[in-house]
């Protein structure tokens, strides 16, 4: 049995954690005059511009790439020597993406191709993009099958995104499939030997808790409001067993 989390419903800039398992799933469905307002501003990947940084280091500024200087938890596991892949279903190329400034035509789904570039996270930072990794390690769905036949060619974290239709974004789907549903709760799944079966948890997590968590599982320095004081990595709660 998996482990689930549940909290309560929230809004702001803390929202709901993505599942342990770097699962993407999708979000509550916007208003359609907030959607059309959020998709021209991510129309075009605008370079991120660097205004400063706030306690706990995180920096502050405008736009959407952010530039090679701003490290990731990507590149802490390459330099720590572990393996990251990301899996992005319907994605034609390894580490698609529009160069910084261009327009973006992954916006929305077409036949045969529901990538969206706005739900594959390493393609907005140049220190990923910027690396030879990046071809690599950011690769198609279609990929993940052949990776974990053995233990060799299987990541220490894997990070897998669904194509609109399979995360439930399009209702209905560009192929003629129902899709998802209006909004909601985000579940959150985590499998794990060290969690027993059949625990929930009603303890408030966020986003940065699962980076914290992925970063402490790999004796990594936390980034960003990921190091903020009194921020919660998963705890006892979630992995209350033996493996």
């Amino acid at each position: 049995m998996p482990q689930t989390l549940n909290w309560p419903d929230m809004s702001g800039p803390e929202r709901k954690p993505k599942p342990m398992i770097w699962k993407a799933t999708h979000q509550p469905r916007l208003k359609t005059t907030r959607r059309r307002t959020w998709l021209l501003m991510a129309a075009v990947l605008a370079p991120f511009t660097v205004t400063g940084t706030v306690t706990p280091g995180q920096v502050q500024g405008a736009g959407c790439v952010y530039p090679a200087s701003i490290p990731t938890v990507a590149g802490q596991l390459s330099a720590a020597g572990k393996t990251w892949k990301g899996y992005m279903e319907d994605m034609q190329t390894p580490c698609q993406h529009p160069e910084p400034g261009a327009k973006d035509d992954h916006q929305g789904a077409r036949a045969g191709d529901q990538y969206a570039t706005r739900h594959n996270p390493f393609v907005y930072f140049e220190e990923i993009t910027s690396s030879r990794d990046c071809r690599h390690n950011v690769l198609d769905f279609s990929s993940l099958a052949g990776d974990l036949r053995s233990v060799s060619s299987t990541p220490n974290p894997a990070y897998i995104t669904s194509n609109l239709c399979n995360d439930g974004h399009d209702s209905p789907c560009v192929d003629g499939r129902p899709g998802g549903t209006d909004g909601g709760r985000v579940g959150a799944l985590v499998l794990s030997p060290l969690t027993a079966g059949g625990t929930t948890s009603e303890k408030l997590y966020n986003h940065y808790s699962l980076l914290a968590t992925i970063e402490d599982s790999f004796s990594l320095p936390r980034l960003g409001y990921a190091g903020a004081a009194g921020l919660d990595s998963f705890g006892p709660d979630v992995f209350n067993g033996t493996p």
